[in-house]
């Protein structure tokens, strides 16, 4: 944890953050958060995304999850929100409130309930013969990245971070949520000190700079298949097998303190797509890139940069 605290320290990026709050608050040697009282305390910055690093307890404590289950409210009484509906509903409002969408409880705290109950429904009465070529994957909303960034350099550390999104329904006949997935392929280099370095990607192939591979974090973990595992960083919700919804983020670059000192160029190219698995196609591509060219600091005993 002191190691992690550090680089949040150093490279300031999102991604420590992620590892940071999928801690319990209580952990021992981590201070609990400041106490919040709105989901818009916990959507501000530094961004944090709902499903990864906002805990259940931290959404417990807020006002609207509680207007939601609060047993003399309609809510209660009418609607007979679930705890899972309810925090499902707040974990939305919140992303809701991060893309920059006004918020306002009476006019749309009941819209997010009743999708939140909507994609519940959905998994609790999964599709048996999913995928099939009579379903399709029908797309709502995708946030998938797009242009160029550059890589952080940091103590030991060089870093991106990026995160991908995609909510699918079956408001229409035919439309099947289990049918959708994601693919997201690189190609390029990375260079230390004018030598090219090795990059295991996904079955095994390794990175190229010509070469379309499909990506992969550093356990060969490939984003966007249903049939494997589910990850932190990787993730269909509320279930993998047939939830609407899929989370991923990624942190291409080196944590190696050796880096430290060195000079490194990186070239990465990504591509990210829709798949339909059930109508075997692809989505539009989109692109993006990310790029270093320059000396990473280096570490000395204490965690600080030297030279």
């Amino acid at each position: 944890m002191n190691s992690i605290l550090r680089l949040q320290r150093t490279v300031g990026n999102r991604a420590v953050q992620q590892h940071v709050h999928t801690r319990p608050s209580h952990a021992a040697g981590v201070l609990p958060d400041i106490q919040r009282s709105s989901l818009k305390d916990l959507s501000g910055k530094p961004t944090r995304q709902a499903f990864v690093s906002i805990d259940d307890a931290e959404i417990e404590a807020t006002d609207e999850f509680k207007k939601y289950m609060n047993a003399s409210s309609v809510w209660q009484k009418t609607d007979k929100v679930t705890k899972q509906e309810a925090f499902l509903a707040c974990r939305l409002i919140i992303e809701a409130i991060q893309r920059g969408q006004a918020f306002k409880w009476d006019s749309h705290a009941r819209g997010f309930m009743t999708t939140a109950r909507k994609v519940i429904a959905i998994t609790k009465s999964p599709k048996a013969d999913c995928p099939n070529a009579k379903l399709k994957a029908c797309v709502k909303r995708a946030d998938i990245p797009g242009g160029l960034s550059n890589l952080a350099a940091a103590p030991g550390l060089l870093e991106g971070f990026f995160t991908m999104e995609i909510d699918w329904h079956e408001n229409d006949p035919g439309c099947a949520c289990c049918c959708g997935e994601y693919r997201q392929f690189v190609r390029g280099f990375f260079q230390i000190n004018g030598r090219k370095q090795t990059k295991t990607l996904a079955n095994g192939k390794t990175l190229s700079e010509k070469d379309w591979n499909e990506d992969s974090d550093d356990k060969g973990h490939a984003y966007g298949h249903r049939d494997m595992s589910e990850a932190v960083n990787d993730q269909f919700i509320p279930d993998r097998k047939s939830g609407c919804l899929y989370r991923g983020f990624d942190t291409p670059g080196i944590l190696n303190a050796a880096v430290g000192g060195k000079h490194v160029v990186a070239k990465l190219e990504f591509k990210g797509q829709k798949f339909d698995r059930c109508q075997k196609t692809f989505g539009p591509e989109q692109l993006w890139k990310m790029e270093f060219d320059g000396e990473v600091p280096g570490v000395d005993k204490g965690a600080g940069a030297v030279g």
